[in-house]
């Protein structure tokens, strides 16, 4: 995942409680306003819902990127679809882990 344009700050990232999508809810933390663009391999569809993941708004992407206009310390969830596997960070092999820190994705060999 990579990001351009107005700085956002990561809050949660989780599973989604009722499919095999992916929870990220982000925040604006400057009092700034402006268009954040999120980079996200094996992106296939993104929607915005609210705190208890319902209400769905899609979003426009442009390849795999979804593109989001924040107000000032504006929090906004995502529901992110991805094209493999159930939640995008399948693992290669079956005792794999899938690791998630600030900044970064990875798959660990266990």
């Amino acid at each position: 995942m990579s990001g351009s344009g107005l700085p956002v700050a990561l809050g949660a990232l989780k599973k989604a409680e009722e499919d095999g999508a992916l929870i990220m809810r982000l925040y604006e933390p400057h009092g700034a306003r402006g268009e954040a663009r999120l980079e996200i391999a094996g992106l296939r569809g993104a929607e915005c819902v609210n705190l208890l993941e319902e209400a769905p708004r899609p979003l426009t992407l442009t390849g795999e990127t979804v593109i989001l206009d924040l107000r000032p310390y504006e929090v906004v969830t995502l529901r992110l679809h991805f094209s493999t596997g159930r939640n995008g960070l399948t693992p290669k092999r079956e005792r794999d882990e899938v690791e998630i820190r600030p900044g970064r994705v990875q798959v660990c060999p266990s």
